[in-house]
């Protein structure tokens, strides 16, 4: 064994860090009797660490120092009355890290960093612990004889630790050794009465620590169910349900015995019942939303185990809301919170299916240049505003968009663009995609934003928009137009200039004045009609023109007022063609009226015959009675 290099600790260096640290740490976290740890060797001390269930071993003050890896593992071997027993320390969780540098700094050890009894799996490129776990987070290494050891520093307040681990090969490096065994443990299986498959341990029984026997999860003690305000009492709890790990120094291999003993009361360990879920219940509901019909598959007088299953089937455009991958889903039988003899069905919300979200950005939605502003749901008749955004990418929801700055329209010279969420036609049912709604045509060359303009065309009558030069030459205009830009500067153009010009500027207004001795249509108040010399049309906010303009007339030309309005009366003019149409019809009259007098005269003349005829009859009869 090669010669220690003791360590040297500046005077008060550590006065204060362990000080502080030691204060810091809850007494959970503090070390306890080493009456549960073998005998240590000459210059060794053992501290017991009862929340790892830790025997933990370091060198008494007058011998201690720094070894290198072999030196330490060789030293450690020989730390306890048992040769063998402790190895060196493998703080692989961070509760143990935490206890480990706790009973360092108890011990007044200054540097905190020690050699560990990881080794480097080779196969793996990394090191694992002597249970062949592997080291967290992952320590990388490639040499069999890499050894790994464990770095513990304070941080600046002292508040708490900075720990880490690091591999070397260098294994004469020397670092302080500390080594390790566990202690005994009681085993439950120990006590009489005791069923694995319906109770649980409240902590791992480590030697000298009281644990109680609970009921596992879908079990209960109805000696526990004791209800306070209606609610169930969790303080309640029976004392024959409380052991002790007691512990016994010796053994076979020097670790010692443990053994269960029960506190506070000699009767049997309570068992534990099930609690179950009644099938009736799911039936009582109105209905478990987005889910193909279940009721038929749940039986209603049925009494359900803790954990045992209900499957359900989503419905179209639905998902598990476990698994966004899979339609099905299923309600599994759980246990009430507030009172373990009651079954519950969970998710206790019942919602088991959810609407499948639609994958990636809208196509060709640009969110500098539109918004969406609102979706609607048309299978469950709900609409959601722009505050509920986050609701818009779901089966089946319409979305509906709009520019996003104020002037503008899409380039088809419409105001709204919609979106449909639906599943697309390849045999998918858990992937939904954006499809074109409402008459919408995704384009890049439609799906982008541009200044309102009202079209040259509309600002005449529909009949007359595929001539809209010709009628307004024909239409006693002046030659001159007034033309007032969005900017309200002032042009003047021509009939011919603007009626050749596509569009106009939303905000423009245009001028127009009849012919001396020539009046126009105008809105008036109330909506009704005016005539006028002179109207200004303007282009709104809808792309369109405010009105339509219409022809000049004379002024001399017949007017009639109607309804409060003036109306455009032309000269009264008998109809092309009428005073023939009425001698056809005279003649039709004439030859109807002729046929059913002439129909009438043959009915006569064949019932006058007829009478006569019978009348000869008559007279014959009379003759033959007289003659007999």
């Amino acid at each position: 064994m090669s010669s220690p290099d003791p360590i040297a600790v500046p005077a008060g260096r550590w006065i204060l860090p362990l000080v502080l640290l030691t204060a810091l740490l809850p007494a959970c976290c503090r070390a306890e009797n080493s009456a549960m740890c073998a005998t240590p060797a000459s210059g060794w001390e053992s501290t017991y660490l009862s929340d790892i269930g830790m025997c933990v071993y370091t060198q008494d003050f007058a011998t201690r120092a720094r070894f290198g890896f072999a030196d330490s593992q060789a030293n450690c071997a020989a730390a306890t009355s048992t040769t063998g027993l402790a190895k060196l320390a493998e703080p692989h969780t961070e509760q143990k890290q935490i206890q480990l540098l706790n009973a360092m700094l108890k011990k007044s050890l200054g540097y905190l960093r020690i050699w560990t009894g990881a080794s480097c799996d080779v196969a793996s490129s990394r090191f694992v612990w002597s249970t062949g776990s592997p080291v967290t987070p992952l320590v990388a290494c490639s040499s069999a004889t890499a050894r790994l050891y464990f770095s513990g520093e304070p941080t600046t307040d002292y508040s708490s630790f900075v720990s880490s681990f690091v591999g070397t090969t260098n294994l004469s490096l020397t670092y302080v050794q500390l080594c390790e065994y566990g202690a005994p443990q009681c085993d439950p299986f120990t006590v009489s009465s005791y069923n694995n498959a319906t109770m649980r341990l409240s902590a791992t029984a480590y030697a000298n620590r009281t644990v109680r026997f609970n009921c596992a999860p879908g079990f209960y003690r109805p000696s526990e169910i004791v209800l306070v305000g209606g609610a169930v009492d969790k303080t309640a709890t029976a004392s024959n349900n409380l052991f002790h790990c007691n512990f016994v120094p010796g053994g076979t291999d020097g670790r010692g015995t443990a053994s269960f003993v029960q506190v506070g009361s000699m009767l049997p360990l309570e068992q534990c019942q099930p609690s179950s879920c009644q099938g009736w219940v799911l039936l009582n509901q109105t209905i478990i939303q987005d889910v193909e019909d279940y009721k038929s598959g749940v039986e209603a007088y049925r009494n359900y185990n803790f954990g045992e299953v209900i499957p359900l089937q989503c419905k179209r455009g639905y998902v598990s809301v476990t698994d966004e991958m899979s339609t099905s889903a299923q309600l599994v039988c759980g246990q009430s919170d507030l009172n373990p003899s009651l079954g519950m069905w969970t998710p206790a919300t019942l919602v088991v299916c959810t609407a499948i979200r639609c994958k990636g950005v809208m196509p060709f939605y640009d969110f500098t240049k539109m918004t969406a502003y609102k979706a609607f749901n048309r299978l469950k008749d709900r609409s959601f505003t722009s505050d509920e955004s986050n609701r818009f990418p779901y089966y089946p929801n319409e979305v509906s968009l709009r520019c996003r700055h104020e002037g503008k329209f899409f380039m088809d010279r419409t105001y709204d663009k919609a979106l449909k969420c639906d599943l697309p036609n390849n045999g998918t049912n858990t992937t939904a995609v954006w499809f074109p709604f409402g008459g919408t045509v995704l384009s890049k060359d439609i799906m982008d934003c541009k200044p309102i303009t009202c079209l040259t065309k509309e600002i005449v009558l529909l009949t007359q928009q595929e001539h809209v030069l010709v009628y307004l030459l024909q239409s006693n205009l002046n030659e001159t137009l007034i033309i007032t830009n969005p900017d309200d500067t002032v042009a003047t153009t021509t009939v011919l200039d603007f009626a050749t010009t596509t569009e106009f500027d939303y905000g423009a207004r245009v001028r127009f004045t009849c012919q001396s001795g020539y009046q126009m249509n105008a809105p008036g108040e109330g909506g009704h009609a005016k005539l006028v010399n002179s109207t200004e049309v303007s282009c709104i906010s809808t792309g369109t023109w405010s009105f339509r303009i219409s022809s000049c007339i004379k002024q001399t030309e017949a007017l009639q007022l109607t309804g409060g309005g003036v109306r455009y009366v032309p000269p009264a003019q008998e109809a092309a063609g009428a005073q023939s149409l009425g001698v056809v019809v005279i003649i039709i009259l004439i030859a109807f009226f002729g046929t059913i007098l002439i129909l009438d005269l043959a009915t006569i003349a064949r019932d006058v015959k007829l009478l006569r005829t019978n009348l000869k009859r008559i007279k014959l009869k009379v003759q033959l009675k007289k003659a007999k």
